[in-house]
């Protein structure tokens, strides 16, 4: 996966393949640009480390926030909270892709009843 310390990116350089395909990690701020379809979606689980933030750029997914289920579209921001349990699954053919930010925290892909871990 490209990573990159520059604030610009070219979206249509990037090779598109389920999962994260862009990512900019700093000291306090992870920034990732994920890719997901209709048969990657995201089972069910809860992040205690942090709060993240994202904005839809194509494509539409169903997403659930505890017992809140939105239907999320380019365009659309949203917000989750750390120790909310939450799910993806995206509708589309296509692709859906979102970016989102936040406090820098260990890798993605998280397990069903995943738990922190300690940074090396």
């Amino acid at each position: 996966m490209p990573t990159a310390r520059t604030p610009i990116i070219n979206l249509a350089e990037l090779e598109l393949r389920a999962g994260p395909v862009w990512a900019s990690e700093g000291e306090d701020l992870d920034a990732n640009l994920l890719y997901f379809t209709p048969e990657t979606p995201i089972a069910a689980h809860v992040n205690h480390e942090v709060d993240v933030g994202g904005v839809v750029l194509q494509g539409a997914a169903d997403l659930t926030i505890d017992d809140q289920h939105l239907r999320v579209a380019p365009g659309s921001i949203f917000y989750i909270p750390k120790g909310a349990r939450r799910s993806l699954t995206p509708l589309d053919p296509f692709v859906y892709v979102y970016v989102s930010c936040h406090k820098r925290r260990r890798g993605l892909w998280p397990e069903e009843n995943s738990h922190p871990a300690p940074r090396p």
